[in-house]
């Protein structure tokens, strides 16, 4: 039985389960079908490793940012909910920078405390606290030469890491 097309881990798992009640079938093929949790997750990975909160200078909550931080939070619960349909274990981490300008012990903290805020967010719509990790960079994520690119580095940004589960 060869099957192609699109359908969700669910579906595939159902028609694994009913092909085996069938001796006549021998083997099903899954290799051409694609896995729509699979793209999703990937699809909102990425959605959410592209966004950023920004913030204003030496402040630690963001100002005007209410629908961005809304959104990554939306996201972020999207990829929680596919990888673990997929039977992954998902990890966002929220990296907390700076501007060059103050020092670095005080830049670390507040990067520390910008990350913190948005992973307070996220856990207050619904992501929940173990898929989060918040981490306080301490400097610019990039180079700056004006004062918008000191602005943009003023920001909370995120990565998305999703490993097998290991309970066996």
């Amino acid at each position: 039985l060869v099957v192609r097309g699109e359908a969700d881990s669910a579906w595939i798992t159902h028609l694994e389960q009913w092909a085996a009640q069938y001796p006549a079938i021998q083997q099903v093929d899954t290799g051409q079908l694609r896995n729509s949790d699979q793209q999703r997750l990937q699809q909102a990975s990425a959605q959410l490793r592209q966004s950023i909160v920004l913030f204003e200078q030496a402040e630690a909550t963001p100002l005007g940012e209410e629908a961005s931080i809304l959104e990554v939070a939306r996201v972020a619960q999207e990829i929680v909910i596919y990888a673990r349909k997929l039977g992954l274990t998902p990890r966002i981490v929220v990296k907390g920078h700076t501007d060059s300008l103050g020092r670095f012990q005080d830049n670390l903290a507040l990067s520390q405390e910008r990350a913190q805020f948005v992973a307070q967010y996220l856990f207050n719509h619904g992501v929940e606290p173990q898929v989060v990790e918040a981490r306080g960079m301490g400097s610019p994520a990039t180079r700056e030469s004006s004062p918008e690119e000191r602005r943009f580095n003023r920001r909370v940004s995120f990565d998305v890491v999703v490993q097998e589960n290991n309970d066996d």
